[in-house]
Order: structure tokens, then sequence, then C-alpha cells
């Protein structure tokens, strides 16, 4: 999947050398930043054998939320509030997937239905642009000439890769993934480690959520729509498993890139925007059936 960013890259920057300028790829890192926080934390739920289809509803609840409250209640606790929605709708999630026997598809496709209900009936289906000044640094900020938010989405994949690669949390993952039944006779609490996922999964999509209002300048109740199958879709394109056990955080990283690099470059090359949804499904059912061909047992968590 390197191979074929690269590839990907190479061949859009010789159709139009503006994909390779230094605005166009800031901007590009810029757009890709929520989907790689989705992704992130959809990487925990899936390498389980579950599945998060609620993160992007967490980010219209999460980004709305920041944005009513930073005006009279200020950014810190606003952020405090939109982080903590992230994780009851997470912990939600996990509870009522393990302790209720529910399908992880199901249990996340209603609290999405749910939750997407919720915030346009708080908000009255109607965007919230009484902010702040200071409100959209997070989103269009920059340090050492990058965006903020990019730092912030670096911030959480090494702490991520650290998590699923050297520490025990991470190997307890993976053995859940493989084989919950095994996993839970070598004494692994499998529902703590579920719930665990889904925890993780909310908290970045609400990050995700916060970055994305402040980018916007306001809070959206429809921000974040579909934002879940572009997650998914890194996920299983860097070598991720919908059946548990594999997957990893660079190649989410790589998968996240490819999927921003086919957006971004067609939309410089002019081509309708139906062609690149025709073109991600390619390259998702591709990579699928790459990593069945390749696929020799468990990748290992890099």
């Amino acid at each position: 999947m390197l191979f074929v960013l690269v590839v990907l890259g190479a061949s859009i920057a010789s159709a139009n050398s503006v994909f390779i300028s230094t605005t166009n790829l800031t901007n590009l890192l810029d757009q890709v930043v929520v989907y790689a926080l989705l992704a992130i934390g959809e990487l925990y739920v899936i390498v389980a054998g579950d599945i998060d289809l609620s993160n992007a509803s967490v980010v219209a609840a999460s980004g709305t939320s920041y944005a009513a409250m930073a005006e009279h209640h200020g950014l810190v606790l606003a952020g405090v509030v939109a982080l903590s929605i992230g994780i009851g709708i997470g912990v939600l999630n996990g509870v009522i997937t393990v302790y209720g026997r529910i399908p992880s598809f199901i249990t996340t496709l209603g609290t999405l239905t749910a939750v997407e209900g919720f915030v346009l009936l708080a908000t009255n289906g109607s965007p919230i642009y009484n902010v702040p000044g200071n409100f959209v640094h997070l989103g269009t900020g920059k340090w050492l000439t990058i965006p903020i938010s990019v730092w912030i989405v670096l911030v959480c994949a090494v702490i991520a890769w650290y998590v699923l690669a050297q520490r025990p949390f991470g190997r307890h993952l993976y053995a859940v993934g493989g084989n919950r039944m095994a996993a839970e006779v070598s004494g692994i609490s499998v529902a703590r480690v579920r719930i665990t996922n889904f925890t993780i999964a909310g908290f970045l999509a609400a990050l995700g959520g916060i970055i994305f209002a402040s980018r916007i300048g306001s809070g959206t109740p429809t921000m974040g729509a579909n934002y879940e199958l572009g997650a998914i879709a890194a996920v299983v394109i860097g070598g991720g498993d919908l059946m548990g056990g594999q997957g990893g955080v660079t190649g989410t990283l790589i998968g996240v890139g490819i999927l921003g690099v086919i957006a971004n470059g067609l939309n410089i090359l002019g081509v309708s925007a139906f062609w690149q949804e025709i073109a991600v499904g390619v390259i998702i059912v591709a990579a699928v059936i790459l990593g069945r061909m390749t696929s020799g047992g468990e990748r290992p968590p890099v």
C-alpha cells in the first residue's frame, strides 16, 4: 500500500504539478486530519473484531457542543464537555455490545442514528456561528509551518503505535481479535479490552469533532457525515482485517493517505466526485483481496 500511495502521488503530480506545491500539500494534510483520528480509533475496534459506525455522529455531537459552549464557558470547559460526550458514547457502545451480547454493527448503527437525531433536535438543524475569535486556532493555526491539527494526529498516532506494539494491552488486543475464546481462557479480560477500544474510538472521534468545528469556524450538525466509512476504509486499505486480529497504525495512516491523495488529486485534475467514489471502492476491494492473498498469518502491530 505504501507503493500504491507513492505511485498515486507521482502520477497525479506528473499530470498536474500543483499537487506537489507546498500550499496544496498543507491543505491535503489539513483535509485528512479528522479521517486520521477516526481511523486510528477505528483501528482499535477492528483489531478486536468489532466495528464502530457511530464515530461520525460523535464528530457532529462533540463539534456542535464545543461550538455552543465556547462563547459563554470558554474553550477549555467546552473541550472537556465535548471530549466527555465522545467518551460517554464510546463506553455506551462497548457496554451494550459486550454485556447485551449485541453485534457491534447493530449497536453502533443504532447509536449513529440516535446521536445524529439528537444533534439535529438540539440545534434545530442549524449551524452554530456565535463563537469567540480564538475558536478557530486549533483548526487553522500552525506550529513550525505545520498545522497544529497535524501535530495532534502525529502525537495520537505515536501513542497508538506504542500501545499496540509495546504494551501488554496491545498484545491482549490482538489476542482478542484473533480468538476471543482462547484469549478469555488465557486470563485476558475480553470485556474490558473491547469496552476500552470503543472508549478510545469515542475520544478520538470527539477530538476530531473539535478540530473540525475549529477549522470551519462553527458547529454544524451534519459535520462528519459518512466519515465512518472513510475511517473503516483506511483501516482495511492499510492491512486491517474486519474479522479481527490484524492491522497497525502505520498501515492505517497509509490508508488515510491513499484516500486523501485520491480525493485531492482528482479534484485538482477536475475529475467528477462520482469517479472519486468509484476509485475508493475499487481500491478497498483490491486491498482486501491483496491482503487475503499475501497474508501468511497475523500481521505484526507496526
